[in-house]
């Protein structure tokens, strides 16, 4: 779960696995919920030109309540990692520090994003698009000097 993976003090962890089917009923019992989609997924790249895609937000409301927003064209894998990360919300409190913003609600918000899957063909061709961006960049400031 991280806001940006240049963040040093954003710490990298693994979702708890547990035996709990996370399109069920069981999820609400847990205090998650399950909230309308949220645009289309975005796809970002970081200093190290590692591609990531965000998946949704988490929130954590004032109630504890904790809110998931997928965006609405992940394939199923992904919509069981952004619930799989929700639950540890539960385990471990939000805070700066792991990548959640408190916001001026009260609540704690947080972008969820994985690196994209080798197969994504979005992503393959936002990566053919920044390269060709960055050769064209590359190629102005060498004829500019």
């Amino acid at each position: 779960m991280t806001l940006s993976p240049d963040d040093p003090y954003i710490q990298d962890y693994d979702p708890i696995p547990l035996p709990v089917d996370l399109s069920s009923p069981e999820l609400d019992g847990l205090g998650i919920q399950i909230r309308g989609g949220e645009g289309p997924a975005k796809y970002w790249i970081d200093r190290d030109d590692q591609m990531w895609k965000e998946l949704g937000f988490h929130s954590v409301e004032l109630d504890g309540t904790i809110g998931v927003w997928p965006h609405i064209d992940l394939i199923d894998d992904e919509a069981d990692t952004l619930r799989e990360y929700a639950l540890d919300a539960i385990i471990h409190k939000p805070s700066t520090a792991s990548g959640w913003a408190h916001g001026t609600d009260g609540a704690w918000h947080c972008a969820v994003s994985v690196p994209v899957a080798e197969d994504d063909r979005a992503a393959a061709r936002i990566a053919a698009a920044h390269a060709k961006i960055m050769r064209t960049a590359h190629k102005r400031r060498v004829s500019a000097a």
